[in-house]
């Protein structure tokens, strides 16, 4: 974490003042366990996106504190990045 705060800070300094874009950091600190959790309904040897559904209610039971669009929010990004990391 602290690698990224200080590209982030060596990219302000030579940028100028460059405003922060993301918003949400309460999802930024569940979206690595979030990715975990999920990581079985996105399995490539399970078949296809098929359990989206599933995923999505898991990220719900996970964290029941979130409203139903942060879950959509979170599941989303998480989604995302489980299909990126299958093409690779």
């Amino acid at each position: 974490m602290s690698s990224e705060n200080e590209r982030i800070s060596s990219m302000n300094s030579a940028e100028g003042d460059v405003q922060e874009r993301r918003a949400r950091h309460d999802l930024r600190l569940v979206f690595e366990s979030s990715c975990r959790i999920t990581l079985p309904f996105f399995d490539s040897e399970q078949g296809s996106v098929s359990h989206a559904l599933y995923a999505r209610q898991t990220l719900r039971d996970a964290y029941p504190e979130l409203t139903q669009q942060e879950v959509a929010l979170l599941f989303s990004a998480v989604e995302r990045f489980h299909l990126i990391s299958r093409t690779k």
